[in-house]
């Protein structure tokens, strides 16, 4: 027997997965910019730099992905549909 009893209950779970690491990579990112800040004396010009290269590099990154795993993207796209079904 498995983790989860029924569908619901399992996509309850992976809601609640997904949920608490988005709010942990939130807190986080805030603690990390708070950090900065602190350590650069709240200096606008340091901070600016920081995003621009977090956002740019992300982005990148999101985009590098994509490319290199175009035929992932079909089966994603199945799973989230499966995951969504009631």
């Amino acid at each position: 027997m498995g983790l989860f009893t029924n569908a619901d209950h399992a996509q309850q779970g992976v809601s609640r997965v997904i949920y608490a690491v988005g709010l942990a990579s939130v807190v986080m990112q805030l603690l990390l910019v708070r950090e900065f800040l602190a350590q650069f004396q709240g200096n606008e010009f340091t901070i600016s730099l920081i995003f621009f290269s977090w956002l740019m590099l992300g982005g990148a990154g999101s985009r590098l992905a994509l490319a290199a795993t175009p035929d992932c993207l079909e089966a994603r796209l199945a799973l989230g549909a499966a995951l969504q079904r009631d």
